[in-house]
């Protein structure tokens, strides 16, 4: 059993031939197409290559990073095929703190090397403060995160379960609350009234902020990014995030696949680069809080799968990130039960020293 990793621009064809895969083996397992949207070959991530020379059996094995299933590709003698299968990994918890000497991201990666850990502490705080600007130096910092094995291996981080950092004079907590299709960072405040929306997405990794003037991927120049990137996988669904009626639905070069929505006090939501539209959305129609869009992907210009989201009040666009919730409409109950331990937690301590 070999444990090799990914390098940048290899593919599942370019690993297959590259680890003996005749050619035929090659083309039937392409037939199948049955790779994942969802699932993407991340460069230095660990794959599994598994041989039998008896059995004449070869077979590859990779991971997602984003849940415990793998994608396996396989040739045994003149047979070659593929299947998606759920990994048993041995999840063990690391805890580690720090202070910020440099950037924030330079600091996570001193103390957690490993980039899913560092983005996923940030994404926890992104709503609330403007990193570049709110940490200073020395401010302290803690995550608490999993990581998976095989076999005595390291094979990948799973998810960041706790957060804290310090901003100015507080320290600021963060728990990973699991709902239904995904789960969110919430603090001890959990619901605030300030934040009007909710999330159209159940799982929350911004790629892109609302940035007056950011340099375009695509068009190579600088141009306003007036919304939110959640950059989570194809086919991931994607809600309204709020009551309101389907302005427009449609397709452009740059949006792709889209849905506007407007809501009560003149505001309009916009859905962009979706994979798919449900059938049922149409120009007219009124929505429930948290209803079924569509499915994030990758049309108009884009570079991967991610859904740009935006607002517009009064026909002027602002930042989601002042009025967005951490979590979808349909995970605010297990919100709720967290802010409540989140309350225990606190009296706990207080309690044990009378």
């Amino acid at each position: 059993m070999l444990w090799p990793r990914i390098k940048p621009g290899e593919t599942v064809y370019s690993l297959m031939r590259k680890h003996g895969f005749a050619e035929r083996s090659v083309t039937a397992v392409m037939r199948e197409n049955l790779f994942p949207a969802s699932l993407t070959l991340v460069p230095d991530a660990l794959y599994k290559v598994t041989t039998n020379t008896e059995l004449q059996l070869k077979q590859l094995t990779f991971f997602d990073p984003d849940s415990d299933s793998s994608f396996v590709v396989w040739q045994d003698g003149g047979s070659a095929g593929s299947r998606v299968q759920t990994e048993a990994f041995v999840t063990k918890i690391k805890n580690v703190t720090g202070r910020v000497r440099g950037s924030l991201l330079e600091s996570l990666l001193r103390a957690a090397p490993d980039t899913r850990v560092a983005y996923r502490f940030m994404d926890a705080y992104v709503l609330d403060f403007d990193l570049r600007k709110a940490v200073q130096r020395e401010a302290f910092f803690r995550v608490k995160y999993e990581e998976k094995y095989q076999a005595n291996r390291l094979v990948k981080t799973g998810e960041v379960l706790e957060t804290e950092l310090e901003v100015g004079p507080s320290r600021h907590p963060r728990k990973f609350v699991h709902y239904e299709g995904g789960g969110s960072h919430v603090g001890p405040m959990g619901m605030t009234n300030a934040r009007t929306l909710y999330s159209p997405v159940n799982y929350q990794h911004y790629s892109s902020l609302f940035i007056p003037r950011r340099f375009h991927p695509i068009k190579k120049r600088r141009q306003a990014h007036l919304g939110l990137d959640f950059e989570v996988p194809a086919g991931h669904p994607v809600f309204t995030v709020a009551p309101g009626q389907v302005m427009r639905v449609g397709k452009n070069r740059a949006a792709g696949n889209f849905v506007v929505v407007r809501h009560a006090g003149g505001l309009e939501s916009y859905y962009n680069h979706l994979q798919a539209i449900d059938s049922s959305i149409a120009p007219g129609r009124t929505l429930e809080n948290g209803q079924k869009l569509g499915t994030v992907g990758c049309t108009g210009y884009c570079t991967k799968a991610h859904l740009h989201f935006a607002l517009k009040q009064v026909g002027r666009f602002v930042n989601p990130a002042k009025v967005l919730q951490p979590y979808a409409f349909h995970g605010r109950t297990a919100v709720k039960n967290s802010v409540q331990q989140f309350a225990e937690a606190e009296v706990a301590p207080k309690s044990a020293g009378m």
